[in-house]
């Protein structure tokens, strides 16, 4: 499944079940190997991964690396541009569970297991993913720095 189709998914998940799709589904997929596929993708840089790594919080959760929080491994530590950088992130979770095929499958498990598949319209959030995956993650970060 392509990343684009899986953004659908997931920002129709956010919209039928009114919640954040990782504030709900935090476990599907594991912290440690999200951080080094971040990191192999260039997403995180080495210096974040080692404070991720020292600080003893390698089981903090997805939302904490991927931001929204004031640590400063996160991908969006600052969380200003809250909206913004949510979508970023959406965007970024559709590249990853876009190349492992066990990560599609738990995200198909997710959709149906909340019903989310029935109102499903491929395409309905495609305007929203080419605006944000024209931007960087690190274009994102150095716009709200300084806010």
């Amino acid at each position: 499944m392509d990343k684009r189709k899986i953004f659908n998914l997931i920002s129709h998940f956010e919209t039928e079940a009114g919640e954040d799709f990782i504030d709900q589904n935090e476990s599907i997929i594991k912290e440690s190997c999200l951080v080094f596929w971040l990191l192999g993708k260039g997403y995180l840089n080495k210096h974040q991964v080692d404070l991720w790594s020292t600080t003893g919080k390698c089981n903090v959760g997805l939302n904490s690396l991927l931001g929204g929080y004031q640590d400063d491994y996160s991908l969006f530590p600052h969380g200003q541009g809250e909206e913004e950088c949510d979508t970023k992130r959406n965007e970024i979770l559709a590249e990853l569970i876009s190349e492992l095929s066990i990560y599609e499958s738990r995200l198909m498990d997710i959709m149906n297991e909340f019903n989310c598949m029935e109102n499903f319209i491929d395409g309905q959030y495609d305007e929203c993913y080419e605006k944000i995956s024209k931007i960087t993650a690190e274009e994102l970060n150095l716009k709200y720095i300084d806010d």
